[in-house]
């Protein structure tokens, strides 16, 4: 039998935030790889492992996006097994956004 793994893109914009509805009962971690190694971000015994990251009601949110955050998620059980990939890429805000919100910020 094959396993089948769900996969989704996401295109966020550079300060904003990013809910990512992927910590499912039997999600034991979660893993990002943007330069080739999978580095862990989220599991549930040590929780999340950047501040700039939360969990809510089953979401793994990252409170204001940065490029630094482009790259795929994936979603292990305690086996190992893949459950969800997640591919997120980054959407730059154009130059008038970004006046913008500095203008609300001040």
């Amino acid at each position: 039998m094959k396993n089948v793994v769900d996969e989704y893109e996401i295109t966020v914009k550079t300060g904003k935030p990013l809910k990512m509805s992927v910590l499912f009962p039997n999600a034991d971690k979660v893993e990002k790889n943007s330069s080739g190694a999978w580095r862990e971000v989220w599991s549930r015994t040590d929780g999340v492992q950047s501040d700039r990251l939360n969990v809510t009601d089953g979401n793994l949110i990252i409170k204001a996006f940065t490029a630094s955050d482009a790259g795929t998620y994936r979603v292990l059980d305690s086996k190992e097994k893949t459950l969800i990939t997640v591919t997120v890429t980054g959407e730059k805000l154009r130059f008038v956004e970004m006046l913008f919100i500095k203008h609300l910020d001040s």
